[in-house]
């Protein structure tokens, strides 16, 4: 996945998110939320913190921060980077796994990356920060 595809699986997913756009009737100002990409480690990157900012504007980091805690968001992730992370870290994977569905089991986005080295997930810090993630992954978040 050396960068973003024009057409076969992304595609289709730009296709579907239109049709996720036209279904719950995003205002055009929103889409562009959507559509803003960073290109990063040459894969594209949607701002998952602005795709949280339109459920809740306030505070977008607790949209993020608890998807990250349910157990099917950690799958996902972990059989992404399976696929397309060759530097994934399996281990550290299946102890995050183990601890999804406890109360006090947090994760942020952060905490995730440097753990097992993911890649579909990126973290900016400073002005333009936020949480960025591949399309895919992004799509997911959104649906």
């Amino acid at each position: 996945m050396a960068n973003c595809y024009k057409g076969g699986l992304h595609h289709d997913l730009d296709r579907y998110l239109d049709e996720f756009i036209w279904y719950y009737r995003i205002p055009r100002i929103e889409y562009g939320i959507l559509g803003i990409h960073d290109c990063c480690r040459n894969d594209c990157h949607s701002s998952l913190t602005d795709i949280a900012r339109y459920k809740n504007p306030e505070e977008p980091n607790v949209v993020v921060a608890n998807w990250m805690r349910n157990r099917n968001t950690i799958e996902y992730l972990g059989i992404w980077e399976q696929l397309y992370n060759a530097d994934f870290k399996p281990l550290e994977f299946e102890g995050f796994l183990h601890q999804t569905g406890a109360n006090a089991f947090t994760l942020s986005p952060l905490k995730w990356v440097e753990t097992t080295n993911a890649m579909g997930i990126v973290v900016k810090k400073g002005c333009g920060g936020g949480t960025y993630a591949h399309k895919d992954i992004a799509f997911k978040f959104a649906a």
